[in-house]
């Protein structure tokens, strides 16, 4: 269990860094004179980044009280165990559901960024 619990701290950590160097990236390709539509999809990226960020807190946050409980149980103060297994499962599912919206926005994010290029090229 405390494995899994591991690699979902390192994917958060990850995706956080990732995150931050979106929000960077999207704001060193915003050309001056933009298409409406260019601009409409970059403010919808950067919604996305920042919904992403609170998801990254709220996440961590449920992974740290996880521990807690694992700790509990190898403390064998009463009995946390299906608790756990719940627990382990809801956040499971939380991770790959976040593991396949954040990988869905890296290649609609980079498939931006190649539009942006071709708009600057254009232009």
């Amino acid at each position: 269990m405390q494995l899994e619990v591991d690699a979902w701290v390192r994917m958060l950590a990850f995706m956080k860094e990732e995150n931050v160097y979106f929000k960077n990236r999207l704001a060193e390709v915003m050309p001056q004179n933009m298409e409406k539509e260019l601009l409409r999809q970059a403010e919808t990226f950067q919604d996305s980044f920042i919904k992403n960020d609170t998801i990254f807190i709220l996440l961590k946050k449920d992974i740290f009280m996880h521990e807690r409980l694992i700790a509990k149980e190898l403390k064998k103060e009463g009995s946390h165990l299906e608790q756990i297994r719940s627990a382990q499962k809801e956040l499971r599912e939380d991770m790959e559901k976040l593991e396949r919206g954040f990988s869905r926005l890296t290649v609609e994010f980079n498939n931006y960024i190649d539009d942006i290029s071709s708009f600057r090229r254009t232009a």
